[in-house]
């Protein structure tokens, strides 16, 4: 073959094999773009998500202290019952529960179903203390009777609000280490 021929095809070949491999690492570098910019789209909701829950387990906690101090004081327990179980559950809690479901990580997902577990158990212990409060009026019990049918149903309640802050509690630091650690 003639040596002039001969170089033309390694040119081509070369430059062949060059533009190959260019064009291979465009579509490597395009579909690493492609997924930094999908995690960081998921990052940023996951954020959101997390700052909104944040929000909505501080109030939760500040309506759970009062909760607690106004079940541990010698105020009448029917004067705050009705107010607290029809604050169980605001919206603004559930709409950051579906965004944490939507978003948020294993550990937090977790740490959630965890939270409202302890949730339904504190709803059930102060369904119970409704119930201790209207049996023990309907029976025309007398104030030596009351305490002694409504106080332990009151602090079982005491300690499902102390295990629901607990569990608050550790989703909070879970999502703030979240939020704190470098992606």
């Amino acid at each position: 073959m003639n040596p002039t021929v001969m170089a033309a095809a390694i040119g081509v070949g070369g430059t062949v094999l060059v533009g190959v491999a260019g064009f291979s690492a465009a579509i490597w570098n395009t579909r690493r773009t492609i997924a930094h910019a999908r995690e960081s789209r998921v990052w940023d909701k996951r954020a959101a998500a997390y700052e909104a829950a944040l929000a909505e387990l501080v109030n939760r906690g500040a309506r759970r202290e009062r909760e607690l101090d106004q079940m541990r004081s010698d105020v009448e327990p029917a004067n705050f019952l009705a107010e607290t179980s029809a604050a169980r559950d605001t919206p603004a809690w559930s709409a950051a529960q579906v965004q944490l479901l939507a978003y948020a990580s294993r550990e937090v997902l977790d740490a959630l179903n965890e939270a409202r577990s302890v949730d339904f158990e504190e709803s059930s212990r102060f369904d119970k203390v409704q119930e201790a409060m209207k049996a023990a009026a309907a029976s025309g019990a007398d104030d030596q009777a009351f305490p002694e049918r409504v106080i332990p149903v009151i602090k079982q309640a005491i300690s499902a609000l102390d295990k629901g802050h607990k569990c608050d509690m550790a989703l909070i630091d879970l999502m703030r280490t979240e939020l704190r650690s470098p992606r």
